[in-house]
């Protein structure tokens, strides 16, 4: 009866163990979130891994210290909690990889995922102003080379934090027209932070 009284707490600690992993990890995958808006890739991606990491290491030990049923329910859980924060990291990044017209003049803040299969698929050279407006919407601003040319550069924003002060650059597709209206080029421009 000890015995058992023992086991269940044990497996009871280690669930919560588990289960405080998990919540850390959820956690994490919050501010994944709010990070993959600014852009900022690297930091967040380096600070996901600390709790997959955490939750293999705390697996190794309970297979090495305890009983044969205590390790399958803490695998067990290690790996539907791995499944979901890798699912989760899938339905946020992957889903918006793919341009969509619509979801390019819907929201700003998930434009830098499209941005490589907008530039390779989707802009043309010579493509009209009207064409391109109808495309991405209408844009941020626009500036003429010379007062009264007819050569112009409209901006897309592509990355914007959205707050109230800056803390991140902003990042920008150029997309530059000649006198024709037609495309010639385009390009990305970084405008600093406010706080760099």
């Amino acid at each position: 009866m000890i015995k058992i009284m023992k086991d269940c707490i044990r497996i009871f600690l280690i669930t919560l163990r588990e289960m405080f992993i998990f919540v850390a990890s959820l956690f994490l995958l919050f501010f994944y979130i709010i990070f993959i808006r600014t852009g900022e890739y690297f930091l967040v991606d380096a600070v996901i891994c600390i709790p997959l990491i955490a939750m293999v290491i705390s697996n190794i030990f309970v297979m090495l210290k305890y009983k044969k049923h205590i390790r399958k329910a803490s695998i067990i859980g290690a790996v539907i909690g791995l499944i979901i924060i890798i699912g989760a990291n899938e339905m946020v990044c992957m889903q918006y990889t793919n341009f969509s017209s619509e979801k390019w003049k819907k929201s700003q803040t998930i434009r830098h995922f499209m941005i490589d299969d907008l530039t390779k698929n989707y802009l043309k050279e010579n493509m009209s102003a009207t064409e391109v407006e109808n495309l991405l919407g209408e844009y941020s601003f626009t500036r003429y080379k010379n007062e009264g040319d007819l050569e112009q550069t409209i901006s897309y924003y592509y990355s914007y934090y959205g707050y109230h002060e800056r803390l991140s650059n902003d990042l920008y597709l150029n997309i530059y027209f000649n006198s024709e209206n037609k495309i010639v080029r385009w390009e990305f421009y970084e405008e600093p932070a406010l706080w760099n």
